[in-house]
């Protein structure tokens, strides 16, 4: 297991700004999160190159992920499904660590995604309950190399933020031979399991250093 870590990351970086990234040329100035680490490599060699950017403002946070990979694998279209299984990228999220409560939002190339509150992986709360797709207005690009999923997360759902706490994820299981579980930050389980807020890393809040 540790041969398929790359390195220790304890940080990554998020920025604050005034507004949303509104285009894709202000989104290349935020700063691009690895989902690099593959925990779980000896069973599932394929690798798919990922990478989350992230940006606080004052009514919430917008999220971008994106996946290097063509044709990606997308059954669910419905919010709040088994989009995990599909080709998904997703950010967890502990606004709030002194809470112990974290946010998991998981979301296809179709744009359904399914998003839960709870401490554990068990009992967790469905944060929207009739879909989330228009909660966060969702929106996904897609050609020939890849795809990405961008949200925004009103204050409101997040509560309050102290020394939050998150991890990414890349994975894709209904398809075994390309079926991989991808992180941001190493996850120190037996096997594939996301739900481990325990290795979460910190998520660094900067102010960026020219607008955009």
């Amino acid at each position: 297991m540790e041969k398929s870590r790359k390195k220790t990351r304890k940080t990554c970086t998020a920025f604050r700004a005034e507004s949303v990234p509104g285009s894709a040329g202000q989104w290349l100035n935020i700063k691009k999160i690895p989902v690099d680490q593959a925990p779980w490599a000896d069973r599932y060699p394929y690798k798919c190159e990922a990478f989350a950017q992230v940006v606080f403002t004052q009514e919430g946070v917008a999220v971008k992920l994106t996946a290097l990979q063509s044709n990606p694998v997308a059954e669910c279209r419905e919010d709040n499904g088994d989009v995990w299984a599909d080709d998904c990228l997703e950010f967890f999220v502990m606004p709030d660590s002194r809470t112990g409560v974290y946010l998991n939002f998981e979301c296809n190339s179709n744009g359904a995604i399914l998003v839960g509150r709870g401490t554990e992986r068990h009992g967790r709360e469905r944060v929207f309950p009739e879909g989330g797709r228009q909660a966060l207005s969702v929106s996904v690009e897609k050609d020939e190399n890849c795809w990405s999923v961008t949200y925004f997360v009103p204050g409101s759902v997040l509560g309050e933020v102290y020394r939050p706490r998150c991890n990414f994820y890349k994975c894709e299981e209904r398809v075994p031979e390309r079926a991989h579980f991808q992180s941001a930050f190493f996850v120190a389980a037996e096997n594939p399991d996301f739900h481990r807020p325990e290795c979460f890393g910190r998520l660094r809040v900067a102010g960026l250093k020219k607008k955009l």
